[in-house]
């Protein structure tokens, strides 16, 4: 990942270990507009997978919830975010979510240990 991302200037990026549920409906609202969402583990999105899929198939997020505001009344409060965003996940998983695989592209990366053996077979 570390590797990929450097090819990518840092005001471009946004690299998280983690995401909650909702922290991407509070974000202000263009802050990861055409911006790189790199995420260290897919296991680090799993409770925000749901946001994220929207995220990636409608380019935006909108969410609506109830404050008590200065009155003492409670009133709704509304937050978008705008996208597109491109995902970067790595995982060390041996499986990967089939509605995953359907909603985002997946690399898979060469086994360096196999790959090394084979070239060496090859080259005696």
């Amino acid at each position: 990942m570390d590797g990929v991302l450097a090819l990518v200037p840092e005001e471009d990026q946004l690299r998280l270990s983690n995401l909650t549920g909702q922290s991407l409906y509070y974000l202000n609202s263009s802050d990861i507009r055409h911006k790189i969402l790199a995420i260290s583990e897919e296991e680090g999105i799993s409770q925000a997978a749901y946001a994220l899929k929207l995220l990636q198939s409608e380019g935006k997020l909108k969410h609506a919830t109830v404050t008590k505001g200065e009155n003492g009344r409670m009133t709704t409060e509304r937050y978008s975010v705008e996208g597109p965003v491109a995902l970067f996940l790595t995982t060390t998983a041996a499986q990967i979510d089939e509605s995953s695989k359907a909603t985002w592209m997946t690399l898979e990366s060469i086994n360096v240990a196999v790959v090394t053996c084979c070239v060496t077979r090859r080259r005696h």
